[in-house]
């Protein structure tokens, strides 16, 4: 019978071989770097950057970050005992 530490035939997986650049057709590298400048170029709409920085933003706790520098306002929202 098969034991644990032999591979199994069935479930064996085979990685897909890249293309190779000097094999691919013209139509084949058209659409790839055609892709991939799509990719590339994709700039998101403002309201789109808007949100994510608004989320962004609205995640950090200002209290609570060390990076932050400490001003005045912060030191007099401290005392007024704003967490």
């Amino acid at each position: 019978m098969a034991t644990d530490d032999e591979d199994d035939y069935l479930t064996m997986t085979f990685e897909e071989p890249e293309p190779n650049p000097q094999n691919e057709t013209y139509s084949q590298r058209r659409a790839r770097k055609l892709r991939e400048h799509e990719t590339m170029s994709h700039i998101k709409p403002a309201k789109e950057l808007e949100v994510e920085r608004r989320e962004e933003g609205l995640a950090k706790n200002m209290f609570e970050e060390k990076a932050t520098k400490e001003t005045k306002a912060m030191k007099m929202m401290k005392l007024m005992g704003y967490k």
